[in-house]
């Protein structure tokens, strides 16, 4: 009998890809199968409603999955807004909104920026009095919700509140925020949503989701289309009406998936997934504290979900060596993403707990020691 060999488990401080369970990894392996198998039809209709509902009700909404990664789902997104012809504000303060631009520039999509610092929380009265400036010229706001450039997270009931005066809906870029942060796509009167397999639902990289307002699929369908593969609206109407995609989806990744969310559930959904990220959260914050390190970001306007750390000012610290160090030992950190600011980030979403975190900072603790103390010195303090 053929047998797996689990690979060695990496500690994840990444905004996703998530360190994952051995159960999760072991449901890909399934039997080779198409997604047009009558075994596979049901689980894709199981999962579409599944991601629907950890957001919004699934009467009024729906959502399909794609083959894809998470920045395609924006893509995605953005391109289906598109097919009307109004603009789409979108607010970049961190790399995930600046991507957006990107992709709105690729595809010479109807858009304008509203830059706004990464550092900080949106000031909500700017974006109002810039709204009432240029009415009637936006039909929606695009924005993150959580930017992993950071931390930072963007209220979206605050948005909101000053969107309905104009009649202007969200696009949210949820890709770190979705199944961990509350969000509640009626309340915050959100029309499409991009999300990911492979950030706090826990599952593998591979599965993009977008979940959106019927009525506005349906609404743009009238519009033409900017693009074929990433159209979700014809893969709405596939997925709803046909129960399969209209290209291969990635079959053993959906059968993972189902896997992460069965945890998910099993864990005690948003708030218990919440409640233990943002435990480690708060560990990771204490323990580098009391190592001497500061933080890039106000707690005011932190997720609760990524410690962004300041890179020390000492000769001896150097970034790329640090987290080369980490790598030994089986630990995963992210360099930031701003221009000119010297910072990593320590992200605490994934299949983590406390006696990762301790294992971690023990590790850090311990490179700061090698690099400002001599050996000899090093091995008295440790016990040789």
């Amino acid at each position: 009998m053929k047998t797996v060999n689990m690979p060695e488990r990496n500690i994840m401080f990444t905004p996703g890809p998530a360190t994952t369970t051995e159960a999760v990894k072991l449901a890909l392996i399934t039997k080779d199968m198409s997604p047009r198998d009558e075994e596979f039809i049901p689980l894709l209709a199981k999962l579409r409603r599944k991601v629907t509902e950890l957001v919004a009700p699934h009467s009024t909404f729906s959502s399909v999955l794609l083959s894809c990664s998470g920045t395609a789902a924006v893509e995605a997104m953005l391109l289906a807004a598109a097919r009307q012809s109004q603009k789409i504000l979108i607010i970049n303060n961190g790399a995930y909104g600046h991507r957006m631009v990107e992709i709105a520039q690729a595809y010479q999509i109807n858009y304008q920026v509203y830059d706004s610092s990464p550092l900080v929380a949106l000031n909500i009265s700017d974006i109002e009095a810039y709204l009432s400036t240029n009415k009637n010229e936006f039909a929606y706001i695009a924005v993150v919700h959580h930017e992993t450039t950071t931390g930072l997270l963007n209220n979206l009931n605050e948005l909101k509140q000053i969107c309905k005066p104009h009649g202007i809906k969200l696009l949210v870029d949820a890709m770190s925020s979705y199944a961990a942060l509350p969000i509640d796509m009626v309340e915050s009167a959100i029309d499409i949503l991009a999300c990911s397999s492979n950030k706090n639902i826990q599952g593998m990289p591979g599965v993009g989701m977008v979940v959106f307002k019927r009525d506005a699929i349906e609404n743009l369908s009238n519009y033409p289309s900017k693009c074929y593969y990433l159209d979700i609206i014809a893969e709405y109407f596939a997925q709803e009406n046909k129960h399969q995609g209209r290209f291969t989806l990635p079959v053993q990744c959906i059968f993972s998936l189902e896997k992460a969310f069965s945890e998910y559930e099993e864990e005690g959904g948003q708030a218990k997934r919440f409640q233990r990220y943002h435990k480690n959260y708060q560990l990771i914050v204490s323990g580098m504290e009391k190592l001497g390190f500061s933080f890039l970001l106000n707690s005011t306007c932190q997720s609760g979900l990524i410690a962004s750390v300041l890179v020390p000012e000492h000769k001896n610290f150097k970034l790329s060596e640090f987290t080369d160090f980490l790598k030994q030992d089986l630990i995963d950190i992210y360099p930031g993403k701003l221009a000119n600011t010297n910072y990593f980030r320590m992200c605490t979403i994934g299949d983590l707990y406390p006696e990762d975190i301790e294992y971690a900072l023990n590790k850090i603790e311990r490179y700061l020691l090698i690099k400002t103390i001599s050996l000899k010195q090093l091995t008295s303090l440790i016990g040789g």
